[in-house]
Parts: structure tokens; sequence; C-alpha cells
């Protein structure tokens, strides 16, 4: 594959694929998702580890609302994604049901919950939660204790 950028002289200039970054690449990893939703009749679930590796909040979050607002009630296509980016915990962008968290246990086996099951109040800021240790997910260090704990009072 080859791409085309623009240079500071406004030429265009070949590049191969492996001159390209990796956020680009990551881009064309999606991309069936992305090309899927034109089709009303796709059933397929699309699993992503790591959504926002190489990118930044505001492209995450700009492909997920493109994502969303292409799907119909037609389409019963799905896209299933991890994140470490906290900012994509938006209640503007999903609803509860659709942010789960994974919890670590003792035996190291990880347990999934959504958020519709914790009983949390709609004005309740569920970042600020999340950072709290409110909503588990907060990885344990075994020597240096939770993540959560900055030792510098309230986050």
């Amino acid at each position: 594959m080859i791409s085309f950028h623009r240079n500071g002289y406004g030429e265009l200039v070949k590049f191969d694929l492996s001159q390209e970054s990796e956020g680009s690449l990551r881009l064309l990893d999606i991309l069936p998702a992305f090309l899927d939703l034109e089709r009303n009749d796709s059933h397929r679930v699309y699993v992503i580890d790591e959504l926002d590796r190489s990118w930044h909040y505001a492209l995450s979050r700009r492909l997920l609302g493109i994502y969303l607002s292409h799907c119909s009630e037609h389409s019963r296509a799905q896209l299933l994604f991890s994140t470490h980016d906290l900012m994509l915990m938006d209640q503007d962008l999903f609803r509860r049901d659709e942010i789960w968290i994974a919890e670590r246990g003792e035996n190291g086996a990880s347990s999934l919950f959504s958020l519709a099951n914790c009983g949390i109040r709609h004005d309740k800021d569920i970042r600020k939660l999340y950072l709290q240790g409110a909503l588990g997910g907060i990885p344990q260090l075994m020597r240096f204790g939770s993540l959560a704990d900055t030792g510098e009072g309230e986050i």
C-alpha cells in the first residue's frame, strides 16, 4: 500500500506503508468496522483492543461519534473496544449500559461489570468516581497499594 502526504511546500510525497505513523496504521486496522456500517444487513461484532493506542483523545472521540451516528436500527453491527483513556468514559457519548469496567480479582482473573448495574445517580461524575476507586477497575500494585491512593488527598 502506498499513501501520499503533502510536504511543507504543498507537494505530494509518496510514502510506503512502513513509513506511516503508528496512528495511521491503527486507522487502517479499524477501517473494516467503518466500511461495514454502509451495509444495513451487517451482523458483525468488531473487537478492538486499546482503541486509543497511538491516538489523541479527540480523534478517538470523533471516530466513535462517527461510528455511532452511522449505526441504524437495521444494522446489528457492534463495536467492542477496550481503552485506557478515561475521557472516553463519557455519558454524552455512551449510555451507562454501554460502559463496562474490568476488575481483576485476587486470583488474576478479570470480571466485567456494567455501569448500569452500579446504582450511580445520573448527576454524578463517573470519571471522578472511577478515579476515586468507587467503581473498581483501578489497578492494584502488590507492594505499592492502589493507584487511586495518590497521597495527595481526594481526586
